[in-house]
């Protein structure tokens, strides 16, 4: 399952392999950001969906691996921390996360966001990567006063 998975992203990527439009306009048209990070802190991005943009306000471009801004740079400060242990914690445990937090868009807006994740490990147990979704759906979304 762990190698399906990577292969929907990486057809994500590279829409000139068969299947990769199909499964492209499925990521896209989620509410929502689909990612694959790095497994090492800080997670910088390995893939992100087209969802990033509607969610951030940047494109596709600007996030995987950092290139423009982290996306762990847009996470309100004051929620870093809660967000880096809870994901860390659950990392730990061999166990999926989820995560509410604050973010804050391209525009300066607050959004409110669902993370939720899994750690995808080598066959030794290695930490290779994260992969999760994150969206605003149902989470309310309020400017900053």
């Amino acid at each position: 399952m762990v190698k399906k998975t990577h292969n929907i992203k990486i057809q994500v990527e590279d829409r000139k392999k068969p299947g990769a439009p199909v499964y492209a306009s499925f990521m896209d048209s989620l509410s929502g950001m689909v990612y694959m990070c790095e497994g090492s802190y800080p997670w910088a991005m390995k893939s992100v969906s087209g969802g990033c943009l509607g969610l951030t306000g940047y494109p596709t471009s600007a996030l995987v691996e950092d290139r423009k801004v982290s996306f762990r740079g847009l996470i309100i400060p004051d929620d870093k921390n809660y967000v880096n242990e809870k994901i860390r914690f659950a990392i730990k445990q061999g166990s999926p996360f989820e995560v509410v937090y604050r973010l804050r868009d391209i525009n300066g807006n607050e959004k409110w966001v669902l993370e939720k994740g899994k750690g995808v490990y080598s066959v030794t147990g290695e930490l290779e990567s994260i992969e999760g979704f994150v969206t605003d759906e149902g989470c309310g979304s309020r400017k900053k006063n």
